[in-house]
This record gives structure tokens, sequence and C-alpha cells, in this order.
């Protein structure tokens, strides 16, 4: 559920940078501009917010990263032939 609000808020952003793009080169309303952006802005911060908190309740597992993997397996040597 958590990974379907993140995934709407991030299409929202993607749709303000679209109407944003318009404006931005005909250069003639900066209010609008602005309210795009800051539109932008806000559903970052929200997607943010919302990862951090999803992550800390154990909603979502991020992936672990590679240097802390518990395998015994030596690494891959590479032989000069």
């Amino acid at each position: 559920m958590i990974k379907l609000v993140i995934i709407g808020i991030l299409v929202l952003v993607i749709a303000n940078l679209a109407m944003a793009l318009p404006t931005l080169l005909r250069q003639n309303d900066q209010s609008k501009l602005t309210q795009f952006l800051g539109r932008r802005l806000l559903g970052s911060s929200i997607i943010l917010l919302l990862l951090f908190i999803a992550i800390a309740l154990g909603w979502i597992q991020p992936n672990p990263a590679p240097w802390h993997t518990n395998s015994t397996t030596p690494p891959a040597t590479r032989t000069n032939s």
C-alpha cells in the first residue's frame, strides 16, 4: 500500500515538472512556474518523509548494502594469462 502511495506522489511530481517546462520556456508567468516547482519540492519532501517513516516502522525493507553480506566465499580472483 505504501509503495502505491509513493508511486502516485512520484507521478504527480513528474507531472508538475512537465507542466513547469512550457511555462519556463515561455517565460511569461513566473508565478505559475513557482507554483509548479513548489509542488514538486513538496511532493519530493513528502516522498522522503514517507520512506523514512516506512523504513522505521518496518513496512518496507531497504536492500542490504553489498559490503554487509555474510558469505564465506572468497571474492573471485583474476588470473593474468
